[in-house]
């Protein structure tokens, strides 16, 4: 399986601190290797970061990665994921990918370049009014594509 993550810079993770006090399982962080294998996603900030004023102070880019919630798979692992049944950690944190990691599936989570209307998610009625204001303030960012409909 594959899917993008994007690393926040510290201002999008202030945004995505204050929107989680509202809406605590809207946004979903990534912990990955350094190769993009991923090591676990969840519906908390992770990883918790000890002594982050000094982390700040080092660089604009923060240790936490954002899931955006697209992905591609080999039919070959879609059909092994589609025959296991609910994970235990999928049920507790209500996220499809971790029926992956728990049966040793490997996940890759490759950074990608934040595009330029993003959010911590679509998961609540109040997330669908925010990208609504979002997109009448910025635009579709998919208006310039074709969709053959």
């Amino acid at each position: 399986m594959f899917t993008p993550v994007i690393r926040l810079d510290w201002e999008g993770l202030d945004v995505l601190r204050e929107h989680k006090k509202a809406h605590p399982f809207s946004g979903t962080t990534c912990v990955r290797k350094d190769d993009g294998t991923a090591l676990w996603f969840s519906k908390n900030i992770l990883p918790a970061i000890r002594k982050e004023e000094k982390l700040r102070e080092t660089g604009k880019l923060s240790p936490v990665f954002r899931h955006i919630g697209l992905y591609g798979y080999r039919v070959d692992a879609l059909e092994r994921f589609n025959k296991l049944g609910l994970g235990y950690y999928e049920q507790m944190e209500g996220l499809e990918q971790l029926r992956f990691l728990e049966n040793g599936m490997v996940v890759h989570a490759e950074e990608v370049q934040p595009p330029k209307l993003s959010m911590s998610g679509v998961d609540t009625p109040s997330d669908a009014e925010l990208a609504a204001q979002l997109i009448a303030k910025f635009g579709d960012p998919f208006d310039h594509l074709e969709t053959g409909l």
